[in-house]
């Protein structure tokens, strides 16, 4: 598998694609993880339904069984190993060189009359 998230204690966090928009709430997605793999619930932790999308910590194994389950299952949620809080790095930054300025022409005084800005009328 590719580069997953696994802490000290062997659990992975999966991605679930069912939200607080869908009526979901954490015993639903602990009841779904339990469908998929067979865990009892005190392997579930960590439980978080989001607006679009859930959360959920479960032992590794589990995490991989539960995703290639919910891809055989045509009812079930979409599943993935969830990126690592704060989401993948992504490059950007500055791309020019730290040093001087680029050199700009110096702006000339302004063409400001003595008399108003605006022409009066326009604002109310």
């Amino acid at each position: 598998m590719r580069d997953v998230t696994v802490d000290s204690a062997g659990t992975a966090r999966l991605y679930i694609g069912l939200g607080k928009r869908d009526g979901v709430w954490p015993k639903d997605i602990a009841e779904v993880v339990k469908k998929l793999t067979g865990l009892p619930d005190r392997s579930i932790d960590a439980i978080e339904v989001l607006e679009r999308f859930s959360f959920v910590s479960v032992p590794f194994d589990a995490a991989e069984k539960a995703i290639a389950e919910a891809r055989k299952n045509r009812g079930a949620p979409f599943m993935r190993i969830a990126a690592p809080k704060g989401g993948p790095a992504k490059p950007g930054g500055f791309s020019r060189k730290q040093g001087e300025r680029a050199p700009y022409p110096k702006r000339g005084p302004k063409p400001f009359s003595d008399g108003p800005r605006r022409k009066p009328g326009l604002i109310k």
